[in-house]
């Protein structure tokens, strides 16, 4: 590429112009610069960025009140709003689970004293046998005694 080219080049992005808005916004950049006041200070101190502004430091504010005021009071309010369901406080289950355990008891005892009374069959039936045969020889004493 030679010099002349260059310079045919470059003649041709003169005719290259900036929109009307880039050339407003520079020229405002520029100005205010000049005057020793940023541009974004002169935009976020307009009436309604004020407003919007107090107007989020006083909701900020009253929450935070709010907050405060009612922490001593968060039990009843809790209660008031979340009413708590039948059979779920910590004395129902409490009372629930000994009901529960007392059946357990009941049934392993009953267990425990059927096992006792099954054990107490099966020797007194094993015992029988060699009682009858005792009780042979005792009648034939009786016997004995009373022919005597």
């Amino acid at each position: 590429m030679t010099q002349n080219e260059l310079i045919k080049k470059l003649g041709g992005l003169r005719a290259i112009e900036p929109n009307e808005e880039f050339v407003r916004v520079s020229r405002s950049v520029i100005l205010s610069s000049q005057s020793g006041i940023p541009i974004e200070r002169t935009t976020r101190n307009t009436i309604f960025s004020r407003g919007l502004s107090f107007a989020a430091s006083v909701t900020l504010t009253a929450v935070f009140v709010l907050v405060l005021a009612l922490g001593s009071v968060a039990g009843s309010l809790k209660t008031l709003f979340l009413p708590t369901l039948h059979g779920v406080n910590n004395e129902a289950l409490v009372s629930e689970a000994d009901a529960v355990t007392g059946d357990i008891d009941i049934r392993l005892n009953d267990i425990e004293y059927f096992d006792r009374t099954s054990r107490t069959v099966a020797l007194a039936d094993s015992s029988q046998e060699g009682m009858l045969d005792g009780e042979d020889e005792i009648d034939e004493l009786l016997n004995q005694v009373i022919e005597y």
